[in-house]
């Protein structure tokens, strides 16, 4: 499986739990044609730039979050990811940077490397 490809299933995986089929409006009111299509082996297929797609937008999380710039998917401007980012990191570290960027929809991918990390008992 080529790294685009897996990209784009990650990037459909992260989106799919959203409105509008996790797909935000085009930009500037522009319409696009998202339908589908048929590849010359006779599978569906869509031609979806989601560079153009998402460019209003900002991909917030851990590992998974980053295999979308990874693999070319999204421009590395619209994902704030790292591997290991827990909440806690991701509060201390990319919220400003996200608020700078002034995204017009924000995906957040959080949790999944929290579970990883021991917690302080109380005494």
């Amino acid at each position: 499986m080529g790294k685009k490809k897996l990209g784009m299933m990650i990037l459909a995986l992260l989106a799919s739990a959203y409105g509008n089929n996790g797909q935000p409006n085009a930009p500037n009111g522009e319409s696009e044609d998202f339908s589908s299509g048929e590849s010359e082996d006779g599978v569906a297929s869509k031609s979806i730039s989601y560079e153009k797609l998402y460019q209003t937008s900002v991909f917030l999380g851990g590992s998974i979050t980053e295999g979308l710039s990874y693999h070319d998917v999204l421009d590395e401007e619209n994902v704030l990811a790292g591997v290991g980012k827990t909440a806690e990191f991701a509060l201390k570290e990319d919220v400003d940077r996200l608020v700078s960027r002034m995204p017009e929809h924000i995906y957040i991918q959080q949790g999944s490397d929290d579970i990883l990390w021991p917690k302080q008992s109380a005494e």
